[in-house]
């Protein structure tokens, strides 16, 4: 779906964050330490849930498998989207700011990166937008559209959609941190 701009404040940077809550230096150290209890509790009833399974039939017990990972890989996921980034802040705080690490001023100049001149794109101004044939699937009529305004692109034909990075990601196959590398160092243009 097209990026929706909104009015408010842009969110602050990794940067801003500490600068602006010292006690963040206090803080983030002890939330680290809850969500680590709070990862091991999920795991053990992932555990659990294995454990109790074993006395069910194959089946049976490949479709709880699959309903257990289903619910509680998604609570796995948002737990270690919250430890990466609480370790992220702790080790700027540190000093220790990767060359490896991806920033949020690079994820911005990523996002902001217009689709629309990447290489192998044929797309047409129409107004503000620009249309052009999928590169994701075979198609005769444009159903592919950039929103250079709101920084995103939609294909009405497939359905598929997103920001610059997520346009990387599908049509080059960058993991997250390539595709941000690849628009942010401007290897894209």
């Amino acid at each position: 779906m097209p990026k929706i701009q909104t009015t408010g404040p842009k969110p602050l940077t990794d940067q801003e964050i500490i600068k602006a809550f010292p006690q963040a230096r206090r803080i983030i150290p002890a939330k680290i330490r809850e969500w680590k209890v709070v990862r091991k509790s999920v795991l053990d009833n992932v555990r659990a849930a294995i454990e109790r399974g074993k006395g069910y039939d194959p089946d049976t017990r490949a479709v709880c498998f699959e309903l257990v990972m289903m619910i509680l890989g998604l609570k796995l996921d948002e737990i270690d989207r919250h430890l990466t980034r609480l370790w992220r802040l702790k080790n700027l705080m540190d000093g220790k700011e990767s060359a490896d690490q991806i920033t949020d001023e690079m994820i911005e100049r990523a996002r902001s990166f217009p689709i629309e001149s990447l290489d192998g794109l044929e797309m047409r101004k129409a107004g503000r937008l620009y249309r052009g044939l999928c590169p994701f699937h075979s198609e005769r009529g444009a159903s592919f559209t950039v929103y250079p305004d709101g920084g995103g692109f939609f294909c009405f034909g497939c359905g598929k959609g997103g920001d610059a990075i997520a346009f990387s990601q599908l049509k080059y196959g960058h993991s997250f941190k390539q595709a941000v590398r690849f628009l942010a160092g401007g290897m894209a243009s």
